[in-house]
């Protein structure tokens, strides 16, 4: 049974993920050097053949951030159980302070950096701003990784006090994270 803190946990990552849902990332699709917009998922930005601006739905970047969410959410659940480990407390809570400095320094690069930034090849190892397509797109594929290693070392030092449909649900959702990780890493390593 779930205790008033992890209630509380789950509904602020339902309407995170629901705020996601409806205002989702658009990229540029026409240009090279195109931005991130954000509008509500029944009123997309509206194109520009002009100067060639055409947004498009970034669906994949939407599911990493989702499952990025839903990671994080997850290994928090699991954290302040009542019957947690101290181990769980401890690697959940170590693994989002990676995770925060990680988002903390990638939007202090962004500000600092006007241009470009390092985009050599191969484009999963650049480091692009947050504000171009790529960049967003980078930002969510590594911190998704970042709330993955978060729920797993959380599952991990838990798996002697969470139930079983917990460990299931945990267990699915983070089989369609990993599934997405690696999409998402075959894509960048294309480019």
């Amino acid at each position: 049974m779930l205790n008033a803190t992890q209630r509380t946990i789950l509904l602020t990552g339902a309407v995170v993920a629901g705020l996601m849902v409806l205002f989702p990332p658009y990229f540029d699709a026409g240009g090279l050097f195109g931005g991130v917009q954000f509008a509500f998922i029944l009123r997309p930005p509206a194109s520009d053949y002009a100067i060639d601006l055409r947004p498009e739905l970034a669906a994949q970047t939407l599911f990493l951030q989702i499952s990025a969410v839903a990671c994080f959410t997850l290994a928090a659940v699991l954290s302040s159980s009542r019957r947690r480990s101290r181990a769980s407390y401890w690697a959940f809570h170590l693994t989002t302070f990676v995770a925060v400095v990680f988002t903390a320094s990638f939007i202090a690069f962004s500000a600092a950096i006007p241009g470009r930034g390092w985009t050599g090849a191969p484009f999963l190892f650049c480091l692009i701003p947050v504000q171009f397509p790529g960049g967003y797109f980078l930002f969510w594929l590594r911190l998704a990784a970042f709330a993955l290693l978060s729920l797993l070392a959380g599952l991990i030092a838990s798996h002697r006090t969470a139930s079983s449909t917990q460990n299931a649900i945990v267990v699915a959702v983070m089989g369609a994270t990993l599934g997405l990780i690696f999409l998402g890493i075959a894509n960048a390593a294309l480019r």
